[in-house]
């Protein structure tokens, strides 16, 4: 990452890899890596996927992802993209912890979102047939508690 300003860091321009992530299932003080949108076929509903790094000793520097389905992309798939959601889903509920307000429904508010946030991390060990996977397990941001 480089300095723009003294206190003021750029993203840098991908997300880290997250695809391999896997950690001892708990919570674990987290920050925000940045976010993106995804878009499947097949039916699948598109996603936003949420990418943590963990600040913890124990696993510091690991990024785990948070997958969070919504309603529909406005514009195409692109890291730090818009969405729709509704006021009950899984990502406004962790937005609105984070943020301790209610969230918007069409953004995750980057700007706001810079502290240390408390997350649950589980291992998803099952395929979506419910066949186990073995080795291939990986861990995900199950909900996130809010700030540390």
């Amino acid at each position: 990452m480089r300095a723009t300003h003294d206190n003021v860091v750029a993203l840098p321009r991908r997300l880290p890899r997250y695809g391999e992530a896997r950690v001892e299932p708990g919570e674990y003080v987290a920050r925000l890596a940045g976010c993106e949108t995804w878009a499947r076929c097949h039916g699948w509903t598109p996603r936003c996927v949420l990418v943590w790094t963990i600040t913890d000793a124990e696993a510091f520097g690991v990024h785990v992802p948070g997958y969070y389905r919504v309603v529909k992309l406005q514009g195409g798939p692109r890291r730090n993209g818009r969405f729709v959601i509704g006021s009950r889903s899984r990502l406004y509920r962790d937005l609105a912890r984070m943020l301790n307000r209610r969230p918007p429904t069409d953004r995750i508010p980057l700007e706001e979102v810079t502290g240390l946030y408390s997350i649950v991390v589980r291992d998803v060990t099952t395929d979506r047939d419910s066949h186990p996977i073995g080795a291939a397990a990986y861990s995900v941001v199950d909900w996130v508690r809010g700030p540390a």
